[in-house]
């Protein structure tokens, strides 16, 4: 009897408390159906720095900047970004030590996110006007993956 009532009260609750009316952004959609139809997205390059340029573009981010484990510089969309890449990798390894099982960093600054993403013993530090998931950061990091087993950087 008292798990019924439980029961039943729970069932009331959620139907009261529940106010989420989340709907799919059909307006981004929109919006980013239209960039992609306007905007063609080059797949040849020349060099590494500027195939993050084209995803730079491609990803609608502020930047991205690729570094090894140990803080050493790979490649950045905004040129020699090297402060960035030591601080951004000391900055995950410091998080990995403390929250082990931590996969993606994301930090929101005032106007911009910091997104770190580890990849095949590389970190891919992006920042952008909004966090992007881990699905975007790891699109990010296979195309650039594909780009390097290509050329053999």
């Amino acid at each position: 009897m008292a798990l019924g009532i439980t029961s039943m009260l729970k069932k009331l609750a959620d139907r009261v408390l529940d106010v989420d009316s989340t709907q799919l952004p059909r307006e981004q959609y929109r919006a980013i159906g239209g960039f992609l139809e306007k905007h063609r997205f080059s797949t040849e390059f020349e060099d590494l720095k500027s195939m993050v340029q084209e995803l730079k573009k491609k990803h609608v981010v502020d930047s991205i900047t690729v570094s090894y484990n140990n803080g050493s510089l790979l490649v950045s969309s905004d040129g020699s970004s090297l402060k960035e890449a030591v601080v951004g990798s000391a900055l995950y390894s410091y998080i990995r030590s403390e929250i082990p099982k931590s996969e993606t960093v994301v930090i929101q600054g005032s106007k911009t996110w910091h997104m770190l993403y580890p990849f095949n013993e590389k970190i891919y530090i992006v920042k952008s006007g909004s966090a992007l998931n881990n699905i975007e950061l790891k699109a990010i990091a296979r195309e650039v993956e594909q780009f390097l087993e290509k050329s053999r950087y």
